[in-house]
């Protein structure tokens, strides 16, 4: 599907393309800096990284709505599906190069940020666990009955007597 497009709005496609990828680039660095400050509980600095990876993500939001306008102005649908049938039936050689970094840097922000959710997921589940102990409430361990179910032993309120 060939869509008419002036020079105009190929300069502004360019220009937010450009935008998203320049917020995406920095995103992914943020994303890498928050795991090795995870890693090394580094817990202060964490949170000026989670500051900076908000603004990225604020760029970005930004960047969505400019391109809902543009569409708009354009005569088409305000969603993904009509940017990226825009944006992939362009001719223009910077556009598409541009777009295929962007997709691909976006990826790797996913594959980053599901990385880094399930070091905090474990990280937090460590944390209860260690809280348990320390309240003396420890989980019960799954045995098997003689038909070869499951279920918690509970023998003891707590684990550590004073």
């Amino acid at each position: 599907m060939q869509i008419q497009t002036d020079m105009a709005h190929l300069k502004k496609i360019s220009a937010l393309i450009e935008r998203d990828l320049k917020s995406s680039t920095a995103l992914i660095s943020l994303l890498q800096q928050e795991r090795e400050l995870m890693i090394t509980r580094q817990r202060s600095a964490l949170l000026d990284v989670v500051e900076q990876k908000n603004q990225c993500l604020s760029q970005l939001d930004q960047t969505r709505m400019e391109r809902h306008v543009l569409l708009t102005e354009m005569g088409l649908d305000a969603s993904e599906a009509a940017w990226k049938n825009l944006v992939e039936s362009l001719t223009a050689d910077n556009i598409a190069d541009a777009w295929e970094k962007l997709k691909t840097t976006l990826a790797d922000c996913q594959h980053a940020n599901a990385v880094n959710g399930k070091m905090l997921a474990r990280s937090r589940a460590s944390m209860g666990r260690l809280l348990n102990l320390l309240r003396g409430q420890v989980e019960a361990p799954e045995l098997y009955t003689a038909k070869g179910d499951t279920r918690g032993q509970c023998d003891s309120s707590t684990s550590i007597q004073a």
